[in-house]
């Protein structure tokens, strides 16, 4: 039977809380991780409900907020708890247990390692008998990505094996510093591309090279760096046309 208080939040809850909860895409920050340039965690932060899009959990993303009001496993357990102290909700101090939420700069969040039951009540209860859609308290971690470097690495990427060229690329992200303080760290990269050559031979390339490189096998050529290095490296099949030095 459904819990008299999720019955009144889903029957009042805002046109937002009843979209589907979009699933975090935990192999797209795998990809992106070697171009996040920033890293950032901050507690005892306020967020807007709304922005709230989607959730880490794989059992629970496809559920809309009022659904999981209604049949959530442990919202029984959270239902009690928001009946007995509402000031958890509604108090400006810090979330415990914490309400964890994640995302990109400048995008919408999802939940992140915990708070799935208590955002759905939260994203009902708050609106309905307070007149807001703030939530505060809760902890934060945003990424910054630069997108147009990892736009750059995989074309390169994508060209070398169109090529068939025996070079490996590979991106990671360098540590350039850390800031913190109570409550707050931010760790801050740039990211780093690496060649490595068939004979063991490597090469680090900054992001204008990246480019560049990308660039020139467009055309059909070779960077001019490469010229002595890659006169091995290129597979000529019966037929195939060979590439152009410059």
């Amino acid at each position: 039977m459904t819990h008299p208080l999720a019955r009144r939040l889903a029957a009042g809850a805002p046109d937002w809380a009843r979209r589907p909860m979009l699933a975090w895409d935990h192999d797209e920050l795998s990809r992106r991780r070697p171009f996040v340039t920033a890293s950032e965690w901050r507690a005892f932060s306020t967020i807007e409900l709304p922005e709230i899009v989607g959730t880490a959990h794989p059992d629970h993303a496809g559920l809309s907020r009022t659904q999981l009001l209604e049949c959530g496993e442990r919202m029984p357990h959270n239902l009690a708890r928001a009946a007995e102290n509402p000031g958890y909700y509604t108090d400006d101090g810090p979330k415990l247990p914490l309400m964890h939420y994640v995302g990109y700069a400048g995008g919408p969040l999802f939940v992140g390692r915990d708070g799935n039951h208590r955002t759905a009540i939260a994203s009902c209860l708050l609106p309905l008998d307070h007149g807001t859609q703030h939530l505060a308290g809760v902890t934060i971690e945003r990424h910054r990505h630069d997108a147009a470097a990892q736009d750059a690495y995989d074309e390169l990427a994508t060209l070398l094996a169109a090529r068939r060229l025996r070079v490996q690329p590979l991106a990671i992200p360098r540590l350039l510093g850390r800031d913190d303080g109570p409550g707050w760290s931010c760790e801050r990269f740039v990211p780093v591309v690496a060649l490595f050559y068939q004979g063991g031979q490597r090469e680090q390339l900054t992001l204008q090279q990246v480019a560049d490189h990308a660039a020139a096998l467009r055309r059909g050529t070779w960077p001019q760096r490469w010229a002595g290095w890659l006169r091995h490296a290129l597979i000529h099949r019966p037929g195939r046309p060979r590439m152009q030095q410059p």
